[in-house]
């Protein structure tokens, strides 16, 4: 059974009681991220505090690319990518394969706090 505890009452205390959870949170888009990102940073603390940091370089870095290459073709970004050297439509192939495996992976996600919720509360 969990333990509950009280609120912290100073703005110093709540803030050091969100932590990592809320760094995490905010850089969530959809509903499943923020029931999980939050429990992640309960669950690991500032251990992991690294991988948002990464994520915003990398955000920033490829926002900043694709918005100079339709920029300079003058196509939406799909046919700028559709431009670039290699087979045909392979950067869209691309970018298909990654979101499906985001899905997969978002899927295990849940499927993990499904069964580590079951285990907590069957014992």
């Amino acid at each position: 059974m969990e333990t509950t505890t009280e609120a912290p009452a100073s703005l110093g205390a709540k803030l050091r009681f969100m932590g990592p959870g809320v760094v995490l949170a905010a850089l969530a888009i959809g509903s499943g991220e923020l029931v999980l990102t939050p429990r992640s940073g309960a669950q690991y603390g500032f251990a992991l505090l690294w991988v948002p940091i990464l994520t915003i370089l990398y955000k920033a870095a490829f926002s900043e690319g694709l918005a100079r290459l339709t920029i300079a073709s003058g196509n939406d970004v799909f046919a700028a990518i559709d431009r670039l050297p290699g087979p045909r439509h392979w950067a869209q192939s691309f970018i298909i394969i990654v979101f499906s495996l985001d899905m997969i992976g978002y899927g295990g996600i849940a499927l993990v706090g499904l069964c580590s919720g079951r285990a907590v509360s069957e014992s």
